[in-house]
């Protein structure tokens, strides 16, 4: 793959390790058609690296696929209707599972945020609009971090 700011050789590597680890099935949860540039910047990058995902629209409905599936990773915007980020976060980590690597995705870049994100139970955060070259650094991050 090739990622902005990176040469596509650094950029295939840790995908490569990614997978390698065990990595493979990311649950997305994010605004459907209100985040169009952030959406697609998501989707085709875990396309092109052929990683699995699945799409939920709103906390709600992620947490219904985490009681159908088993996820390496959720990327979670934390500001959606019905059920936002930081409700499902907590109800993720109190009743579903205390440990599966989240990563927030907010528009939120206020001081603090980040602190305020962690706090709430997310692993890493990315405030939007991102690159995908952040993308891919920050989950790297988690997940290499997550089996130490």
């Amino acid at each position: 793959i090739f990622v902005a700011g990176h040469n596509g050789l650094v950029g295939s590597a840790i995908v490569r390790k990614l997978k390698d680890k065990g990595y493979k099935n990311i649950l997305t949860v994010n605004r459907l058609k209100l985040d169009l540039t952030n959406q697609s910047k998501v989707y085709n990058f875990l396309k092109k690296n052929k990683i699995i995902y699945t799409i939920a629209d709103n906390g709600k409905h992620a947490l219904e696929k985490l009681h159908d599936d088993q996820f390496d990773l959720i990327l979670m915007d934390m500001q959606m209707p019905v059920m936002g980020g930081e409700e499902a976060v907590k109800i993720i980590r109190e009743q579903i599972d205390p440990v599966i690597p989240i990563i927030a995705l907010t528009a939120n870049a206020l001081i603090g945020d980040r602190d305020k994100y962690l706090s709430k139970g997310v692993n890493e955060y990315i405030s939007k609009p991102f690159t995908e070259k952040e993308l891919l650094e920050t989950i790297s991050k988690v997940l290499i971090r997550e089996k130490h």
